[in-house]
């Protein structure tokens, strides 16, 4: 898919609101999942459920953040979780005693969001 400025992009990444929108206004820069990356580039990163990419970030790091430290100020700013999301992570947290933080950068939204077709049954990935 040929994405505006960027040239294509083979993949996007499915994020949740209010997440999506937080990392598309440069609120956000790391991702939490129980399961590391091992992608590095850019990828688009779309809107659950609106068959929409927002724009473009570059997976930078993937880096495992120990139970210690994931509601340190310099974590808890850049991955902004929610109180009402805090007990299910929390959950998965402690049961692998961490969390993978995907590092985003060179954020950059579209002026216009892009259509896509999502794959059924893709959750976090989707290929474009």
């Amino acid at each position: 898919m040929r994405m505006e400025g960027k040239g294509v992009i083979r993949k996007a990444m499915v994020i949740a609101q209010p997440w999506v929108s937080m990392i598309m206004n440069y609120e956000k820069s790391i991702e939490l999942h129980t399961y590391r990356c091992n992608y590095r580039g850019t990828v688009g990163i779309a809107a659950s459920g609106t068959q929409k990419i927002l724009g473009t970030a570059v997976i930078l790091d993937c880096i495992w953040i120990p139970i210690s430290l994931v509601w340190h100020p310099y974590f808890f700013t850049r991955h902004k979780l929610t109180r009402d999301i805090r007990q299910t992570l929390v959950q998965k947290i402690y049961h692998n005693k961490g969390v993978w933080g995907w590092v985003l950068g060179h954020i950059q939204p579209y002026s216009t969001p892009q259509d896509y077709t999502h794959t059924h049954g893709a959750v976090v990935w989707v290929k474009l």
